[in-house]
This record gives structure tokens, sequence and C-alpha cells, in this order.
């Protein structure tokens, strides 16, 4: 989870922009900061202040912090950013651009190879074992459950289910037949595959596959100054491609609006999410 808070200084002091962020699980901190890099020190560059990163493991801190004024912007996922609009007004500025060049996914189902009917249905799934991300996931676990809600499938019709934390940690399973089956996303199971987690139709199979899913975007408090908002989703829209080299899940930003999140909201409806 990434937080811009624009620090109050002297006159005389460049102002500070802290960022706050939580790094995937398994990530260490310095690890996770170092992939930012380059995006921190062009953020300095263009907009003309310094520029902190620090890591955080708690959501529920970044809400109050963009709520009681001392953040100013936030990286969220699809459910949070919802959430976080529905409940302080946040606004998005941009929304990421994935490895593959895009700023959506989708939803997928993985599953063990050889042990499905072709062509797969749905049906299939119960009494199965199937491992999701993490509950606050949106295309790891709400678009997959939905997509089994449509379909006929109901979590209860599993034999178990279980959170694993990441999403290679659900491909890792299925790879190593841990579980039967596994609810991911395209573009991160597509980055593990390349660093060689596993072989498409020989370790995994994909089953089943979502509407297209707006990637995270970096929201801001409703009432930021709007030339401020301005800056920050110019300094962002402009970063160079150098800027992202040591950051691989995400290369790029396109202009952010609340409706991209539209098919979220009606994922979150069905699906009974608050």
């Amino acid at each position: 989870m990434l937080v811009l808070v624009l620090a109050a200084c002297a006159p005389t002091r460049r102002e500070t922009l802290r960022i706050v962020f939580s790094p995937a699980p398994g990530i260490d901190s310095a690890t996770a900061i170092a992939a930012y890099g380059g995006v921190i020190a062009e953020l300095e560059e263009k907009l003309g202040v310094d520029v902190e990163m620090q890591t955080t493991t708690e959501y529920a801190a970044v809400v109050e912090a963009l709520a009681n004024g001392t953040a100013d912007m936030a990286r969220l996922g699809g459910m949070p950013y919802i959430q976080a609009h529905e409940q302080i007004g946040v606004e998005p500025l941009v929304r990421e651009i994935n490895p593959e060049g895009i700023a959506e996914c989708h939803g997928i189902i993985i599953g063990r190879p050889g042990i499905w009917d072709e062509p797969f249905t749905f049906n299939q799934l119960k009494g199965k074992t199937m491992a999701f991300p993490d509950i606050g996931s949106t295309s790891g676990y709400l678009s997959n459950v939905v997509n089994m809600k449509e379909n006929g499938i109901e979590l209860d019709d599993l034999a178990e289910y279980g959170f694993l934390g990441s999403h290679p940690a659900v491909l890792e399973a299925v790879v190593a037949g841990s579980v039967d089956a596994g609810g991911t996303n395209d573009w991160r199971t597509n980055l593990a595959v390349s660093q060689g987690a596993g072989v498409p139709g020989e370790d995994f199979v994909i089953l089943a596959t979502t509407p297209p899913i707006p990637m995270n975007c970096w929201g801001v408090r409703a009432d930021m100054d709007s030339r401020l908002k301005e800056r920050v989703r110019n300094a962002l829209l402009s970063l160079s491609d150098e800027a992202f080299a040591g950051c691989d899940q995400v290369k790029g930003f396109v202009p952010g609006a609340d409706s991209d999140y539209d098919y979220v909201r009606v994922l979150m409806e069905e699906g009974l999410v608050e």
C-alpha cells in the first residue's frame, strides 16, 4: 500500500513527500524500497521536493492517515479504493500499467493438470481444494469467487479453501499439488512463469478467466489542493521507463477515473462486500 504524505516544513526547507507502502509477503522492506529508487529520484526532480519511502503492514493506518489529513495519496487496489472513496471521498489520479503494458488484468482460476474433464465446467470444482492470495484481493479472490457464484459454485461446495498471502504462493501451491485449484490473476502468473515458477499446460492449466479488472490506482483526498493534484498527476504520468527499471510490478501510469472501477463495484455487490 503506497501513501504519499505532504509534511509541513519551514519555508527555508524543501518539502518532503513521504511514501508509505506495504511490501508483498516475503519481500523485506529494504528490497521493496530499493525497487522504487528510480521513481523516487524522478519524482524529486519533477516536483522539487524530497521523497522518503517507509513501509507499513497496516492498511487501516493508511485509511486513517488519509482521513485525518496527514496523508495525501495512497496506492489502492480496486476494493480498497472503492471503500476509501465511499468513506472519505478519495479520488484516483492515475492507474498503474503492469509489466504486460496494460492498465488492466483478468482474474483466473488455475488448476493441477490431468484432473479436469474437457471442456472445463465449474461443477468440477465441487469437492476440490482451492487457494486464494488474500480475502482483500480484487483479482485473485473477489473476481474469481463471483465468477464461481455466477456459474453455480459457492465456496461451501469446495472440500476446503484457504488464503496463502500472495499470488505467487497460489501458483506454487497448484504446481506442487498442494491444492487442486487456485484463484489468481493473469499478469502475476505470467510474471512468475517468466521467472521459472512453472510451465503452462505442464505444471498448471488455466480453467476460467474473468472480464478485465482495472489495475491499482494512486488516489488522493478530495480536499487536496487542485494545483497540487495536477502537479503530482503530471509528474507520475511523465515518469520515464528508466524510473521503473528496478520495479517488476509497475511499469508506468495512465490517467485514472472513478468510473474505471465500476466493474469492481459490481463485483463487490455480487460478492456481498461492504
